[in-house]
């Protein structure tokens, strides 16, 4: 999955004093962004701080401020309310990143980063570079691919960071044993139009470079939206009720269903039959034995299921009105189902 990162320079709304050209090109800015509030196949992340910097730095979109500004170049194509509104949707999206990472303090020296930002106001030039730190580490705790770590901003020379520093003190909560010091390096790439965002990426692809729940249960939530834009249904951002039981994902590997784009294509198809519960016919009650007069096996109110992918593999679910867990994927002669 794409991680997206917001520079808080690029909310920062122009001052009152501002030119009508700049004020333009911010409210083009934010509209070019506003689909970041809607859109799907990427985690949103913004420093902590953000609405405080951008209010303590005047920054922050202010409702009579803008009425003024709208007035005085008579502008007729928005309100104040819709700047208002687009950049408090994108900030209620943001994870906060600090947050995410768990992350109490830091102390990062020797860095470098390319390319100048001398050209950028002093706070925000600050902000960029922690923001940049803060992916960085992202990147060394949590596994995550550099590629696909993307930093959103404006006014900027060059369509890549390269990045540096050495961390010399770092302190989680609740604690992490970490080996001190050590050294951060990475090239971000940098994006200023909403449709680089865009460039296709196929739910296989976020199938076998998944590496949490989320990862995989977004690239069904992706497989979903690709079956519900063909068949005219309204498009979802996030997974309601459906979880992955503890050993799923590990059943996956022996059968090469997280690297085989063909297996992940038939097993992603398998899994929108049973959160849109199609194609019934292809659906078992799980039994506790192996006669049709056996009970359905039942656990904490949940029905256990069997779904065919084909005739070879099967998908073992749990099910409680509206709500799913995915417990193992088995071979054909297997009807094992790990308990909730």
């Amino acid at each position: 999955m794409k991680n997206v990162y917001i520079d808080p320079y690029l909310l920062a709304c122009p001052s009152l004093e501002t030119d009508i050209a700049k004020f333009e090109n911010y409210i083009s800015n934010l509209i070019n962004w506003e689909n970041l509030k809607t859109s799907t196949g990427f985690k949103l992340f913004a420093l902590n701080d953000t609405y405080d910097f951008l209010y303590e730095t005047n920054r922050y979109p202010l409702w009579e401020d803008l009425k003024l500004i709208i007035k005085r170049f008579d502008i007729d194509y928005i309100q104040p309310k819709d700047i208002v509104s687009i950049v408090d949707a994108i900030l209620q999206k943001t994870v906060q990143l600090q947050e995410h990472l768990l992350l109490k303090d830091y102390l990062a020296e020797d860095l470098n980063f390319e390319p100048s930002l001398v050209q950028r106001e002093c706070q925000y030039a600050d902000k960029l570079l922690e923001l940049t730190t803060l992916t960085s580490i992202n990147c060394k705790m949590n596994g995550c691919r550099e590629e696909n770590q993307l930093i959103i901003t404006k006014d900027f020379q060059k369509n890549e960071i390269r990045f540096s520093a050495k961390i010399s003190l770092i302190e989680f909560h609740p604690a992490k044993e970490i080996v001190l010091p050590f050294t951060l390096k990475n090239n971000f790439s940098v994006i200023f139009n909403f449709s680089e965002l865009l460039t296709p990426v196929s739910h296989v692809d976020l199938w076998k470079n998944a590496t949490t729940n989320e990862d995989y249960l977004n690239a069904i939530v992706v497989s979903l939206n690709t079956y519900n834009e063909k068949n005219g249904v309204e498009q979802i951002s996030a997974l309601k009720g459906v979880s992955f039981g503890i050993n799923f994902l590990k059943t996956l590997i022996p059968f090469n269903f997280d690297s085989s784009e063909s297996k992940i294509t038939s097993l992603l198809n398998t899994l929108n039959e049973i959160i849109l519960n199609y194609n019934l016919k292809s659906t078992h009650q799980l039994r506790s034995g192996g006669g049709g007069d056996n009970e359905q096996i039942v656990c904490e109110g949940y029905k256990a299921w069997r779904k065919d992918i084909d005739y070879e593999f099967h998908v073992h679910y749990w099910k409680k009105e509206n709500e799913i867990i995915i417990a193992n994927l088995v071979p054909h002669n297997d009807f094992k189902i790990t308990n909730i």
